[in-house]
């Protein structure tokens, strides 16, 4: 999208090695699927997608990544199972559902923020994902499918429902904080250990 403002509304996957986007704006809607192989550049310019849309990252080296000011807004974001890997280098919201099926690494100081009520993270057992900094927008809710990690700031700005998942702090300067009344965990770990390296993409 380079200046452009197209707008994505099909029943039928669509499968892209990458996308980039320039300026203008891109906006998928209704049950629309899109398939990544390789990155997601956001240099300028809007990202918008529907809370019933997914994109899913399939490739061994895929980055969400660019220059833009703006935070890209995915439905559900998906990384398909192993091999697939992907590496978070902006920060982005996600509407819906965040699904690690394969590899997922945050780069320090990178914010996920989560915008739905119904918000919610899912991994298999055993494969929580780490985020750096979470955040739980004002009114939207974020429900645990899967136990996770933060290595840097929980923020709580609406409602979180833990589903006796674990939520276990990895970082030297975690914290908790936000604007919701109060913020009840199942369990609550702290581990000091040094943070996993990144993949070698």
């Amino acid at each position: 999208s380079n200046g452009y403002a197209p707008i994505l509304n099909t029943s039928i996957p669509i499968k892209l090695n990458s996308l980039t986007i320039n300026s203008g704006s891109l906006t998928i809607t209704g049950n629309t699927s899109l398939i990544l192989s390789g990155n997601f550049t956001h240099n300028g310019g809007t990202f918008s997608a529907g809370p019933n849309t997914t994109v899913t990252f399939n490739g061994s080296s895929s980055k969400i990544t660019g220059t833009g000011g703006s935070e890209p807004l995915f439905g559900n974001l998906t990384v398909a199972a192993n091999p697939a890997k992907l590496k978070l280098e902006k920060n982005i919201k996600i509407a819906g559902t965040f699904t690690k099926n394969g590899g997922f690494y945050a780069n320090d100081y990178t914010t996920v923020t989560f915008t739905n009520l119904t918000s919610t993270i899912t991994a298999p057992v055993n494969s929580e994902p780490t985020f750096w900094n979470l955040t739980i927008a004002g009114s939207a809710g974020l429900q645990l499918g899967s136990n996770i990690k933060v290595a840097g700031t929980f923020t709580n700005n609406g409602s979180f429902t833990h589903n006796s998942k674990a939520v276990t702090f990895v970082g030297f300067g975690s914290k908790i904080t936000g604007t919701a009344t109060e913020t009840e965990f199942s369990t609550l770990a702290i581990d000091k250990r040094e943070l996993p390296p990144p993949p070698p993409y």
